[in-house]
């Protein structure tokens, strides 16, 4: 989980990865084979608007968090 400002803004988003099976054809021989990649999955989860310009974030656990607007 991640959290982030942009202007009066707030942002939670989760980012989380996902496995997928790809093909890939060897150079050399020709050959396809499947190949298990990542791809990573992100998910705006909630967004606040402040009436103020937010100037920092403290991020203290899962369920606690403080914001400092400048006003």
């Amino acid at each position: 989980m991640l959290i982030f400002s942009w202007g009066k803004q707030i942002h939670l988003i989760w980012v989380s990865e996902k496995k997928v099976m790809q093909p890939v054809k060897n150079a050399k021989t020709g050959k396809i084979s499947e190949v298990e990649v990542g791809a990573i999955v992100i998910q705006e989860v909630s967004a606040w608007a402040a009436d103020e310009a937010v100037l920092a974030i403290r991020w203290l656990s899962a369920n606690v968090g403080s914001f400092l607007i400048y006003s």
